[in-house]
């Protein structure tokens, strides 16, 4: 049983839009065939993912044998109020075997600004 590992593929500061989706890219090397779930959460309390909550999940299937999958994760964020916030991403992968690994936190820059 191995861990998978996780690495985001942008340099940071990630940019975010709260007016967009805005894809954040990672690899992911599952070292088990089958399901493995992408975790990317926040720490920032004055906004959260647009299904409000501090994270998101996306599943990635992964054949035997596979050694690294890439996938995106499409990010719109929803914040308490208009401003520029400066947040850590961080991302945590489980395989099929319910092995977790996670990776160094990444910085982000969230704008959001009032619609008019």
């Amino acid at each position: 049983m191995s861990k998978p590992i996780i690495k985001f593929l942008q340099e940071p500061p990630i940019e975010i839009n709260c007016q967009e989706e805005t894809e954040v890219k990672l690899s992911v090397v599952p070292n088990a065939p089958g399901i493995c779930k992408v975790v990317l959460s926040t720490l920032l309390q004055s906004c959260t993912f647009d299904n409000g909550e501090a994270q998101m999940t996306v599943e990635v299937e992964c054949a035997e044998g596979e050694t690294s999958v890439d996938c995106q994760i499409l990010v719109k964020m929803v914040c308490a109020e208009p401003d520029e916030y400066f947040t850590l991403l961080m991302a945590k992968a489980i395989n099929a075997e319910e092995q977790t690994s996670y990776q160094k936190p990444i910085e982000a820059i969230i704008k959001c600004q009032p619609v008019v």
